[in-house]
């Protein structure tokens, strides 16, 4: 069965994605990145690196980003 994929977060870098993939996936949690096929330049301005779960799993992804983001305060 193949679900969808939503987007949980949108980053300006990709840097930024890849910690949060690796965040999910450290978790247990698939995650994949798309960067829209802009160029560089355009993915900086426009924050078009977005980070992608199966729908099942938005929610789980969505908190532990949100928990990651509150101990980087």
């Amino acid at each position: 069965m193949n679900q969808p994929l939503v987007t949980v977060a949108t980053f300006t870098t990709a840097v930024e994605g890849n910690l949060a993939k690796g965040c999910l996936q450290a978790a247990g949690i698939p995650a994949f990145l798309k960067d829209g096929g802009m160029a560089v330049h355009l993915t900086h301005a426009l924050g078009a690196v977005t980070l992608q779960v199966v729908e099942d799993d938005a929610e789980d992804a969505r908190e532990i980003l949100r928990l990651a983001a509150e101990l980087e305060r």
